[in-house]
């Protein structure tokens, strides 16, 4: 579940979409049934408009074959209020994230097992380019090669970096996602994510304090061998 509830976030990032999400209350130990009635296909995704005991719903999951009338069974989802679809320009009021799907109700005899991790293998991020930033440490704060450089003795310590907004995907799982380079880069790593509460913009210069985690996964392809969370800002 929890690679459900982070791939939501990776989609997210993919869509650069806005939601509110929460779980799926009919989750439960035993397969859900549903029928397809409607097939949308794109790059990384398919979308299933889809009955469940008579109840209309959407399922998104990785790319599947599926036609009307197909069938298909899963355990864990999760739902997602007022989810937007860039690629689509569709708002969907609920849409259910399903891990797997399989046509017969016992997931673990499927042989064609489709997971969001065959998805985060297929799935590309988009590509951050380095920008032409000199940002020197100061008043206690690390560089961002320093970071990369000794990550592990690093790992859930909180730390404090001086950068350049290059990029913010706001209220996203009720954080704002940023990313900061100083110029600096170690095994051409220059870019770090950092979540806050703070509201910044690209072409701002910040200091910005918060734990450090390594090798985060959110799933869809979204790991994170470094990441500042709940980062506070200093100036």
């Amino acid at each position: 579940m929890r690679l459900i509830l982070m791939n939501l976030f990776f989609i997210s990032l993919f869509f650069s979409c806005k939601s509110d999400i929460k779980k799926d209350s009919e989750n439960s130990l035993s397969a859900r049934k549903i029928v397809v009635q409607e097939v949308i296909n794109i790059k990384d995704y398919t979308y299933l408009r889809v009955f469940e005991n008579d109840v209309e719903k959407w399922v998104a999951t990785s790319p599947i074959s599926a036609e009307k009338g197909t069938v298909f069974y899963f355990k864990n989802a999760m739902e997602m209020a007022d989810f937007e679809s860039k690629e689509l320009n569709k708002i969907f009021n609920n849409i259910l994230f399903v891990d797997r799907l399989s046509t017969t109700p016992d997931l673990t005899l499927v042989e064609d097992k489709i997971t969001m991790k065959n998805l985060s293998e297929k799935a590309t991020k988009p590509i951050i380019e380095q920008k032409e930033i000199t940002i020197t440490p100061t008043n206690g704060t690390i560089s961002i090669s320093e970071i990369y450089k000794n990550k592990e003795n690093y790992n859930n310590k909180v730390v404090t970096v001086k950068g350049e907004v290059t990029k913010v995907n706001p209220a996203i799982l009720n954080k704002n996602w940023v990313h900061l380079q100083d110029g600096s880069s170690f095994n051409n790593d220059f870019d770090l994510t950092i979540t806050t509460q703070s509201e910044l913009i690209v072409g701002d210069v910040v200091t910005l304090k918060g734990t450090l985690v390594t090798n985060k996964d959110f799933g869809a392809g979204y790991t994170y061998s470094v990441i500042i969370e709940d980062a506070i800002l200093i100036e």
